[in-house]
């Protein structure tokens, strides 16, 4: 009688012991898609933020030029037309133009580095499930071949 208990409660020790790794492997999947989500949506935030930064540059670029080119026709009274007003308001947009290209590198390299490091994660998280469910399935083969055992043992 006592070999059968035994038998019983390697088989079920087994089966919790594969039951909890399936879980975690499920629960692995899981993590890994919500961080995916995550990092999407968090890319998605840095390049509208990205979107707004230049907005703003451009804006304040466009203010600054209009007071530029009003302040220079009434305090000297010389045409914007004139080559030396041309090239100083060719300057700024130049300058502003560069300010442009770095803040988009800027966003690029942040979002590719968001994205990477969500990928990491959620491979990480993949993984550690994929672990545990081996690890489970390992449990669940030890419980049962020592069950086995056992009930040989009390049998004979």
């Amino acid at each position: 009688m006592l070999q059968y208990f035994a038998l019983a409660a390697s088989v079920v020790s087994g089966g919790m012991a594969y039951g909890a790794g399936k879980q975690a492997r499920e629960s692995g999947k899981l993590n890994a898609a919500r961080e995916t989500a995550r990092t999407k949506m968090e890319a998605e935030f840095l390049r509208l933020q990205g979107q707004q930064q230049a907005q703003a540059l451009m804006t304040d670029f466009t203010e600054t030029q209009a007071s530029n080119i009003a302040y220079l026709s009434a305090k000297t009274g010389r045409d914007i037309s004139d080559r030396s007003i041309e090239a100083a308001l060719a300057r700024e947009e130049s300058k502003v133009a560069t300010d442009l290209g770095r803040l988009d590198t800027q966003v690029d390299f942040n979002i590719i580095q968001t994205v990477a490091q969500g990928q990491l994660n959620a491979d990480r998280f993949r993984q550690q499930g994929r672990a545990a469910y081996k690890q489970g399935l390992a449990q669940a083969i030890g419980s049962l071949t020592s069950g086995a055992t056992s009930y040989k043992a009390l049998k004979g």
